[in-house]
């Protein structure tokens, strides 16, 4: 359970420092907002992450990889 907890909030973080960029623009930050649709899971439970992105001038969107156990 503490596993996927912390692989979640690495994906969020992670996420951010992606988005951050290297600056130079007079445009707002990109910004990512990830919810879970569970707080806590078991072994056998699955959780969704939902990502809302904001101020993506580029319209890149949001990749997402998840490898290994959580």
């Amino acid at each position: 359970m503490l596993a996927k907890r912390s692989a979640l909030l690495c994906a969020g973080i992670l996420g951010l420092i992606w988005l951050s960029g290297c600056g130079g623009s007079s445009a707002p930050p990109a910004s990512v907002t990830v919810t879970a649709s569970a707080s806590s899971v078991d072994g056998a439970d699955t959780v969704t992450l939902t990502a809302k992105v904001t101020n993506d001038t580029n319209a890149a969107g949001v990749k997402w990889s998840l490898s290994g156990d959580g």
